[in-house]
């Protein structure tokens, strides 16, 4: 959980592409929600932030996921004894909508039994797809979907 100025963890705000997110942080704080390598910006607010963050009293953490790749198809799977990531993106339409899609699940379970001589019953998975429709100029329409459990 994330504590700031001797607030509770419900009394920050966390949003990515402007969508609420409930639960930040998985296993005991040791995985993020949002992939690090989809994270375009990330911004964070101790104080001093406005009305648009829904009146939140400890903090605000803004995050916007990037775009998928306008030119090329690109993938990548991952897997450490503590989870494993796929990603896949690229265009879809003449480099005017390109899509971004991701999925992580946590090993933990499966892994900490011959890792840590007993069964950690720890687990998350999470999948985010974001279309992004191009217009003229630097105008753009998105559409993220998000699931996360654990």
């Amino acid at each position: 959980q994330l504590f700031v100025r001797g607030g509770n963890h419900s009394e920050n705000f966390v949003l990515m592409d402007g969508l609420v997110v409930y639960q930040p942080f998985h296993i005991v704080g040791f995985f993020s929600a949002f992939p690090e390598e989809l994270v375009a910006n990330a911004d964070f607010y101790a104080g001093g932030f406005g009305a648009r963050y829904s009146g939140r009293t400890s903090s605000v953490l803004d995050v916007t996921m990037r775009d998928g790749n306008r030119n090329t198809y690109k993938g990548s799977i991952s897997v450490s004894p503590f989870v494993a990531d796929v990603i896949a993106e690229g265009p879809l339409v003449n480099e005017k909508v390109t899509v971004l899609f991701a999925g992580r699940r946590s090993l933990l379970e499966e892994t900490s039994s011959a890792l840590l001589g007993e069964v950690q019953p720890l687990s998350f998975e999470s999948q985010f797809a974001k279309a992004t429709f191009f217009g003229p100029g630097d105008s753009r329409c998105s559409a993220t979907m998000i699931r996360d459990h654990g």
